[in-house]
């Protein structure tokens, strides 16, 4: 075994007639890659068209919703969920956090609340 490796090593590293690439099969195979490249790049180009026209018929169709229409439908919903609360308190606390926070905030921006002292304590 240890023979023959040697040989089969001999034969691959020393040129000889039938481990020799043909130069018209080495051309063969240099056409046919450059062909498939060619026809690789062809595809691509013409998928980025396409997809460059969808993209364009999508952005040019009006939305089909109205977020005012959802804002307007959350409000009312909203009220309803209110209304059939069993526990109407937690939104009473939920208000006056919100409240708070939004008064805080505008302390803020204002400058009035520059230092911890003057926080209100909750």
């Amino acid at each position: 075994n240890k023979l023959m490796l040697e040989r089969l090593a001999k034969v691959v590293q020393h040129k000889g007639i039938d481990n020799e690439i043909h130069k018209s099969v080495e051309f063969h195979q240099q056409f046919k890659k450059k062909l498939l490249q060619n026809q690789k790049r062809s595809r691509m180009l013409k998928l980025t068209v396409e997809n460059q026209e969808l993209l364009k018929r999508i952005q040019e169709v009006p939305p089909a919703y109205n977020h005012l229409e959802w804002e307007e439908d959350a409000k009312r919903k909203e009220i309803i969920k209110r209304c059939m609360a069993l526990y109407p308190e937690y939104y009473e606390r939920k208000d006056k956090e919100e409240e708070e926070k939004k008064a805080m905030a505008k302390m803020m921006k204002s400058g009035m609340a520059t230092s911890p002292s003057t926080l209100p304590k909750i």
